[in-house]
């Protein structure tokens, strides 16, 4: 781990972008982040605020960023998700202000919601270097997945209206519980296939920290320029119910039928097409679609790694 001190000459010179999701949290961000914004320019630090679109194409907020010492992102992972390919562009350090379902991106470095802790990050900061993946050309921080979360993911979306909750996800799992047919994948790390095809699924991680703390890649590492790879193979329910048992217990490295890979690029293809999801969330839209999600994406899959593109703000030490 690589983290660099870059200390600002007074904690009056800092400049930061406060980017809030209206919808994350049930609607609680945008207050959250009026609060964060008052108490940041009670402290002498300049502040603008900026709202994120439905269209993923964050360029409209590349004239902010290039004037800022920081992004503060008050929201969940989607939201980092969005924000970080132009945070990675202009070199901009970026923070977490934790208001989504999982927040995995703060879980990782140990951010919170304390306004306090920010004020201490911004006024001396530690700054830790990470990758970024890219799946088909699409920028994601966190993990790739392709089988039952990923139709879970997609279910979800279907449905949603607005702010989701860890309660939302209950209907769609029983929904594809009941579906869900294992698919047929074959996978390749570094040009090397794995062995013959396999029934299963897989995640494909950039950090350790996945939804509802299963975390199927535990050694995964955010800036070490690799890619870790975690097929669990899989014929049946009874069997996915047994994954999903281990992984609640921390024990899947324990079964002989979990197959692993480390690499800076992957393939994945299947013997038929299958949706998968980014950092918990469907693929962004392909351009000219009419609304998002409209249109599945679906595999196969080129997924490559980018070391060290992206300065986050880690949290003051205790």
């Amino acid at each position: 781990m690589e983290v660099i001190l870059v200390p600002y000459v007074t904690l009056t010179t800092v400049n930061v972008v406060i980017l809030c999701n209206p919808i994350a949290g049930k609607g609680k961000a945008v207050d959250a982040a009026s609060e964060l914004m008052r108490y940041l320019e009670s402290h002498g630090i300049g502040v603008v605020r900026a709202e994120t679109k439905p269209d993923p194409d964050m360029t409209w907020l590349e004239p902010e960023l290039a004037k800022a010492d920081a992004l503060v992102v008050v929201g969940g992972d989607g939201t980092i998700r969005q924000a970080a390919p132009v945070a990675a562009k202009l070199d901009t350090p970026i923070y977490h202000f934790p208001m989504g379902t999982e927040n995995l991106f703060s879980r990782e470095f140990g951010m919170d919601r304390c306004k306090e802790r920010l004020i201490k990050a911004l006024q001396d900061p530690r700054i830790r270097r990470v990758d970024m993946g890219e799946v088909n050309g699409e920028p994601f921080l966190l993990m790739v997945s392709i089988g039952f979360d990923a139709e879970v993911v997609h279910d979800l979306h279907r449905r949603r209206k607005g702010g989701i909750s860890h309660l939302s996800y209950v209907l769609p799992i029983m929904r594809q519980f009941l579906r869900w047919s294992p698919p047929l994948l074959e996978m390749q790390v570094d040009g090397t296939q794995l062995a013959g095809e396999h029934r299963g699924f897989v995640v494909i991680a950039n950090s350790r920290h996945y939804g509802g703390r299963l975390d199927p890649v535990q050694d995964a590492v955010m800036d070490d320029g690799q890619l870790d790879l975690a097929f669990f193979a899989t014929r049946s329910k009874i069997q996915l119910l047994r994954w999903a048992i281990r992984l609640l217990r921390g024990t899947q490295g324990r079964s002989t039928q979990l197959i692993t890979a480390k690499g800076t690029t992957i393939e994945v293809s299947s013997e038929v097409p299958c949706v998968y999801q980014v950092d918990g969330d469907i693929p962004h839209p392909t351009p000219g679609q009419e609304a998002p999600g409209s249109a599945q994406k679906m595999t196969p899959l080129s997924i490559r790694i980018r070391p060290g593109v992206l300065s986050v703000i880690l949290p003051p030490q205790p």
